[in-house]
């Protein structure tokens, strides 16, 4: 999950440093969680120019299922919180 939030996070944000802001860790420990998601789904999810990250179409396509993904986990997070 929580590589699908720092990836989620940098799409939002366009950049690995302001996710890191948001998501309140360091800068590379979200480099890192976005390395480690990209081993997993065996693609590049981003592609460097200089200082400029750009998603890949891959990116693009993973991260509308990301979002539903992660909204559907905080839904059953709160409705876990309000069982016990």
């Amino acid at each position: 999950i929580n590589h699908l939030k720092a990836f989620c996070a940098v799409m939002e944000a366009g950049s690995m440093s302001e996710a890191a802001r948001q998501l309140r860790v360091t800068q590379p420990a979200v480099t890192k969680a976005v390395r480690l998601l990209e081993q997993e789904v065996g693609f590049a999810l981003f592609k460097r120019s200089g200082d400029k990250l750009h998603a890949s179409v891959e990116a693009e396509e993973l991260f509308a299922h990301a979002r539903r993904t992660l909204e559907e986990f905080d839904a059953l997070d709160e409705h876990a919180r309000r069982m016990g």
